[in-house]
């Protein structure tokens, strides 16, 4: 299969330190996470020192009445502050585990990848269930675009009905649309895209005539230049080509 190929071939050349490098926001979120947790521990551990001091009060002679409706705010305020604990820990670990073992996850999937050349059968099928595993680390999403980029159908409906509510020809219209839009799939304009659990994102067109040679699109920096490699040939180039947002997409992961 041409695109289990591609993406084959993709994993063996792909630079996982930039792939999976944090965002600025990713990195910024988990400060604050780690902020706000380090917060809710300390006003949860002075809860449970106060209800502490009434237990000792109580247990040296006074009366539990003294205490019960203090008891019972404190009580409160102490599920609703660990309710809030937990729920910003388990954000924390979500976003934490973007970042893996990046060195023994690349072991393990070059690895499988030389064993999947040398079996068949059940093994075969053993390792490449072992492999979505590794990769379902890295990757929480997989686009591909068979056709290239084609617009939504409801996208050009949509616009077709407003140019024509505003007093547009319909016959102009089809025009426009078809001079304009792409609305045709053309096998040799495919790619993929794939998203890092960092929310890094890369866009990969796999040549028409060899599905192992890859152009590799990095979406636009800070100066608007977006950056294309080829994984495999000896082309390296900055590129002021606008990237194209992708249209009708098949995902898969």
């Amino acid at each position: 299969m041409q695109f289990e190929r591609s993406v084959l071939t993709y994993c063996k050349g792909l630079d996982f330190d930039a792939f999976l490098q944090m965002r600025d926001t990713v990195k910024s979120e988990l400060s604050a996470l780690s902020a706000r947790i380090a917060l809710l521990e300390s006003s949860l551990a002075d809860n449970e020192q106060k209800q502490a001091n009434i237990l000792e009060a109580i247990e040296s002679g006074a009366k539990f009445q003294q205490f019960e409706t203090r008891m019972v705010q404190l009580e409160q305020e102490r599920t609703t502050v660990k309710a809030e604990l937990d729920d910003n820990r388990q954000k924390y670990d979500l976003r934490a585990n973007a970042t893996v073992d990046v060195s023994a996850v690349r072991a393990s999937i070059d690895g499988l990848l030389r064993r999947m050349s040398e079996l068949e059968g059940n093994e075969l099928y053993d390792v490449r269930a072992r492999l979505s595993q590794h990769l379902r680390r890295l990757i929480v999403r997989v686009a591909m675009y068979p056709g290239g980029y084609i617009e939504k159908p409801q996208f050009v409906e949509k616009l077709r009905a407003h140019l024509v509510s505003i007093g547009s020809d319909a016959e102009a219209v089809n025009e426009h649309i078809a001079s304009r839009l792409k609305l045709t799939a053309n096998v040799s304009e495919r790619f993929f895209t794939m998203i890092s659990r960092s929310d890094t994102i890369r866009t990969i067109r796999p040549n028409f005539e060899n599905p192992e040679l890859l152009d590799l699109e990095v979406p636009r920096d800070a100066h608007g230049l977006a950056a294309y490699v080829t994984t495999f040939g000896a082309l390296e180039r900055l590129d002021e080509r606008a990237s194209k947002s992708p249209g009708t997409a098949h995902e898969g992961s």
